[in-house]
Formats: C-alpha cells, sequence, structure tokens
C-alpha cells in the first residue's frame, strides 16, 4: 500500500510529527495541536479534513468558540428567557403568531445567515423535512437556475426530474442510465464475492 508523507503538514489546528502506528493497513500520524495536546489521528480523516483539531474545537465555548458571532455560538442567536435558553428567531415567530410553536417546527432563514432575524427572512417550516426541501431547492436554483431540477445520487450532476427516476418518499432523484451503471456493477461484485 502507498502511503503519502503527511510528516511537517499542516491540518487545521493540527501538525503532523510522525507515525504513530502503521500495520500494513492502517496508519495512525501523531499529531500536535495548537491547544498543545497530542492525538494519534487516522490518516485518512486528515486528508479528508474529518479531523481539525485534537477535539478541543468542540469543546470552547464563548468567544473562544469559532462559530462566535455577536455572542452568538451556535450559528443562532440565543436569549435568556425565565432562565431557559432559546433561539431567538423562534421567539420572534411566537410573537408574531401569538402562540407557542410546536417542537417539529423549523425556521428557516431565507438569506442563510442565521443570525439576521428580520421578519422578512423568517420562513417557518412545519418539518425538518420540509426545511430540508427549501435548501435543496435553493443549492438547485444557485447552480442551475432551476429549483426543480434535483440532483442525481451517482453523478452528482442536476438535471429536469422528467429526466430522471424520482423517489418520493426521500425526495432523491437517479439518472436512468447511472441507476443501470450502479446496478450493474453492484450485480457484477456480487459474483465476483461469490466466484
Amino acid at each position: 500500500m502507498k502511503r503519502t508523507d503527511l510528516k511537517g503538514k499542516k491540518f487545521g489546528r493540527l501538525t503532523v510529527i510522525d507515525v504513530a502506528y502503521y500495520n500494513g493497513r492502517q496508519l495512525k500520524w501523531l499529531c500536535k495541536c495548537e491547544c498543545g495536546a497530542t492525538k494519534e489521528i487516522n490518516a485518512q480523516s486528515l486528508v479528508d479534513g474529518k479531523s481539525k483539531s485534537c477535539g478541543c474545537l468542540v469543546h470552547r465555548k464563548g468567544k473562544d468558540n469559532p462559530l462566535w458571532k455577536v455572542g452568538v455560538s451556535t450559528g443562532y442567536e440565543r436569549i435568556n428567557i425565565e432562565g431557559k435558553r432559546a433561539h431567538n428567531h423562534r421567539i420572534i415567530i411566537e410573537k408574531a403568531l401569538g402562540r407557542k410553536l410546536p417542537d417539529e417546527a423549523v425556521t428557516h432563514h431565507m438569506d442563510g445567515n442565521g443570525v439576521n432575524n428580520k421578519n422578512g427572512n423568517l420562513v417557518l417550516c412545519e418539518n425538518r423535512e420540509y426545511h430540508n426541501l427549501l435548501h435543496a431547492r435553493m443549492r438547485a436554483k444557485a447552480e442551475t437556475g432551476h429549483p426543480n431540477w434535483m440532483r442525481c445520487t451517482y453523478c452528482k450532476t442536476y438535471d429536469d426530474p422528467k429526466n430522471m427516476y424520482v423517489r418520493k418518499d426521500r425526495n432523491t432523484a437517479r439518472h436512468y442510465a447511472c441507476q443501470n451503471e450502479y446496478m450493474k456493477a453492484y450485480r457484477d461484485g456480487i459474483k465476483t464475492a461469490s466466484n
């Protein structure tokens, strides 16, 4: 197995010091974090960008958190109400409606800015599934100019749903040719494994 030398390279807050473990298949690198801690990390996690720190980023609070913006550390503005933390956008919508929102309701920020809580920027979604659909349509519009187009699960290109097999229950789509190619490879893989 060919392995790339990562010694001395930097990945987020991590600097690779040396090989920590290698058994011919699995490779772990000893890394030093900017916080001073060292940790053994899988090579693939470093290369894929999944590991950017020793874990210290997860636990940072307040202004030390990388998501901190004007009192925001979760990407959304939170306020204290009767001793409990609550998302400000939910409070704004509840005031506008004059009632408490159900737990499954999700607020969509039209401009993608979780701190912009102006009434004209907030859309109330009945559940997470509908909220995800809004984001999918926004991505399709930005990529193709067609909000109704869908992205193929296999080739990752957008196309008119008329040219695709669409699973309504999962809101996923795939080109017929891509589906056939995948199934052929799957069947060939089963035949090879059984021989």
